[in-house]
Order: C-alpha cells, then sequence, then structure tokens
C-alpha cells in the first residue's frame, strides 16, 4: 500500500463514504450539461461549457475534503487505528475520483450522448 494502512473494514467504510461525495461531483456536472442541452446547446459545446462552469465548486470540494482529513490520514499529530484508514482511503479516492470527474466523465457523457441520438 502507498500509505502502508491496511486494507480493513474501516477501509471499506471510508470508500463507501467517497463513493457518495464522488458521484455528487459527477452528478452536478452531467445535470449542468442537460441544463444545457435542454437549451438547445449542441453536445460537445454543453459538457464543455458544463465543465468549464462547475471546476472551481469541484475543486473547492475536494480541496477542502482532503485539506480537512489531511492530517487525520497521514498521522500527522499521531496515528488513529480506526480513522486513519477511513481518511486514506477517502484522501486517495477523493483524489483520483476529482480527476476522472473533470477527464473521463465528459467524455463518457458525450459518447453515451451521440450514441443514444
Amino acid at each position: 500500500a502507498i500509505t502502508r494502512v491496511p486494507l480493513s473494514l474501516y477501509t471499506l467504510y471510508g470508500v463507501i463514504a467517497l463513493t457518495g461525495i464522488a458521484v455528487n461531483s459527477a452528478i452536478v456536472l452531467i445535470a449542468a450539461a442537460n441544463e444545457r442541452l435542454r437549451a438547445g446547446m449542441g453536445c460537445a459545446h454543453a459538457i464543455v461549457w458544463a465543465a468549464r462552469r462547475r471546476v472551481v465548486p469541484i475543486l473547492i470540494t475536494t480541496a477542502t475534503t482532503i485539506g480537512g482529513l489531511f492530517s487525520l490520514a497521514f498521522g500527522i499529530g499521531g496515528n488513529s487505528l480506526l480513522w486513519g484508514p477511513v481518511a486514506a482511503s477517502i484522501v486517495w479516492g477523493l483524489g483520483f475520483s476529482t480527476l476522472l470527474t473533470l477527464f473521463v466523465v465528459p467524455l463518457l457523457y458525450l459518447m453515451f450522448m451521440r450514441r443514444g441520438r
């Protein structure tokens, strides 16, 4: 493991919490794109507009969550056997899922929306 945190039940609790956070960012992005699509914008323009419009809120949410959990995840100020693995899984997963939300979700949106039309 990168952080030397063993995979445990507590780590899986963190992954479950992470799923809710990560899905929320993707939902916000897709909802903004769908709104533009209904307004008459093309599919590619709608997702680019949504990504540009929502990138700052997504990054701020990620930064504040990682900032709040950073010391707990990396044991700064003491290690917690219970909350450390939860925080570590959220921090690493949120960083990765934010990249997916900003780059992969728009591509998948384009692919599926074009196929559906």
